[in-house]
Parts: C-alpha cells; sequence; structure tokens
C-alpha cells in the first residue's frame, strides 16, 4: 500500500512577490513538490538563479538548458529538501523533470512550458516527454507514477469546458494523444478551465 503525496502546479507569472509568497507559506509544507511555469529567475553572473536563490524547506530543480535573453527558463521545481530526487537531462528550457525516489515507487514529475500557438515546440516538448517516461520506466522498481503539470497553451473542452472557441478545438490533440499513450488523466473535473 502506498500513501499519497502532495504536488502543487502554480504559475508565477514571472513576479518575485508571488514566487516568495508561495515559497514561504507554511501550508505547503507537506507537500513533496511544487510545479511552477513562468517562476521568477534572475541572471546573476551569467548563471540563471530562483529567488528566493536558497530556501530551508525547499531545493530548486531549474531546466537543463537555458534561453538566451530575459526569460531563460519558463519552468521549474520546487522539491521538498527531505526527498531524494535525480533531474533527468532535458535538451529544452522549457521543460524541467526529476525523478522523485520514495520507499515504495518512484514519481516522475515534469515541469511544462510551451509558447502559445507554437505546434513546433509542442511536439518537441511531447516527443522529449516521450522519452523522460520511457527511460524512467526501464530504470525499474516497484511502481512508477507519472505527474505532468503547466503551461501547455493549448485549448480543449476536457480542460476548457464548452466555452472553448471551435476554432481552437482540436489543437490540443497531441496531448490528448501524449494523455492517452501513457494512459494519463486530468486530475481536474472535465471542463474545469485552467488559466
Amino acid at each position: 500500500m502506498y500513501k499519497p503525496i502532495q504536488i502543487l502546479q502554480l504559475n508565477m507569472q514571472k513576479r518575485r512577490e508571488v514566487q516568495h509568497s508561495v515559497m514561504n507559506n507554511s501550508s505547503l509544507k507537506e507537500h513533496a513538490a511544487l510545479i511552477v511555469s513562468e517562476p521568477y529567475v534572475v541572471e546573476i553572473d551569467r548563471k540563471v538563479r530562483t529567488s528566493p536563490i536558497g530556501h530551508q524547506n525547499w531545493t530548486a530543480i531549474l531546466p537543463s538548458q537555458r534561453h538566451e535573453g530575459r526569460w531563460a527558463v519558463r519552468s521549474m521545481l520546487w522539491i521538498r529538501k527531505d526527498i531524494k530526487c535525480e533531474q533527468v537531462n532535458v535538451p529544452l528550457a522549457d521543460l524541467t523533470v526529476v525523478l522523485l525516489r520514495l520507499p515504495d515507487r518512484s514519481v516522475l514529475l515534469a515541469s511544462v512550458y510551451v509558447e502559445g500557438a507554437n505546434a513546433t515546440a509542442l511536439s518537441e516538448t511531447v516527443l522529449l516527454l516521450d522519452t523522460a517516461i520511457s527511460t524512467a520506466q526501464r530504470c525499474g522498481g516497484p511502481r512508477l507514477d507519472i505527474v505532468v503539470a503547466g503551461d501547455f497553451n493549448c485549448h480543449n473542452q476536457l480542460w476548457g469546458g464548452d466555452g472553448v472557441s471551435p476554432t481552437r478545438q482540436g489543437e490540443a490533440d497531441l496531448i490528448i494523444d501524449f494523455m492517452n499513450r501513457w494512459k494519463l488523466e486530468s486530475l481536474l473535473p472535465c471542463g474545469t478551465k485552467t488559466w
């Protein structure tokens, strides 16, 4: 029997004060991980750093790659310090993947950001997620759980409800196919808007 773990997905909208507020929220201490889209990061001495740079409860995991320019990364994870994890090297600045090593199972966590109206970025992201999951499955272990969260910037009735414009319907087909391939499901009721 395994115990459930708590994971929270957040969009910081690149705002420092939002990120600091979340990091210091005592009600989140029991969560295993915080999956973050559009984190607030700064560049110091040509290195990308989180804000805060360090935290007593959390370990920051940034993507393996960086963008040039103002928004060097648009995904990240904060992992509770007492949980063993290893970063999965993914050659994309908007995708952060780790493997949590728990006593009874492993959990692959992915923080995703896909630029809006960019079919190439969506295709590349899904391909890299497929590779990361396949690799984690080959590593063995008693059980592998998969959690993928973030901002895919795609509309679909599954997560947008009937308010999704008919012209936007279908743009998330790659995501739906990915979910079916790995037997993933949305943890939100059908039609829940996820701004």
